[in-house]
């Protein structure tokens, strides 16, 4: 048996013991982002992933018979449907991550490259890199097999999210009274 093949069968393993929901959100900057979108499709075609697929697409356009695709989705139903998803599936943005890394999900975050014209810059790796190191996401790099990251999000436990919002908040502080 391969390595691919071994892998599908994990996959299929776990899909025996729980059937999963998996949010995919794109962001809502003004580019399109279809390649994670492509890629999953891929897997959903050769059955390996069956399972249902909320797709917040932001201004991506795209069709699949695959993913329920929802352009933008309010604020109180993103964070329920984070809350239902056993996977999330994001573009490296704070907001995204941040959301469902503080309800302690799952994440594989993906970069927006500036060189496939995603987004405007890279800051996104920097996000991506850093929150890696610390535990928290399974990152999704544009060369990365997509199979592979599937079967590390099996056994893969997030590290607890801890924000740097009082750290920032205390060094602003004591800056501002420096000056």
């Amino acid at each position: 048996m391969g390595k691919s093949s071994k892998i599908i069968s994990k996959i299929n393993l776990f899909r025996r013991r729980t059937l999963l929901m998996i949010l995919i959100l794109l962001g809502t900057i003004q580019l399109e982002f279809v390649r994670p979108l492509k890629e999953i499709e891929k897997l959903c075609e050769k059955g390996i992933i069956q399972d249902k697929i909320i797709v917040q697409s932001g201004f991506t356009k795209y069709n699949s018979k695959y993913f329920e695709i929802i352009p933008f989705i309010e604020p109180d139903i993103l964070n329920q449907l984070i809350e239902d998803a056993e996977l999330v599936i994001s573009h490296a943005g704070t907001g995204s991550v941040v959301g469902a890394l503080k309800k302690q999900k799952k994440v594989i975050a993906v970069a927006r490259y500036v060189e496939l014209t995603e987004h405007v810059d890279n800051h996104q790796l920097d996000l991506l890199e850093e929150f890696e190191k610390k535990g928290y996401l399974i990152p999704w790099y544009k060369d990365d097999n997509v199979i592979e990251l599937f079967t590390m999000a099996n056994n893969f436990k997030p590290n607890p999210y801890l924000s740097q919002k009082e750290h920032i908040l205390k060094y602003l502080e004591n800056y501002i009274l420096s000056i």
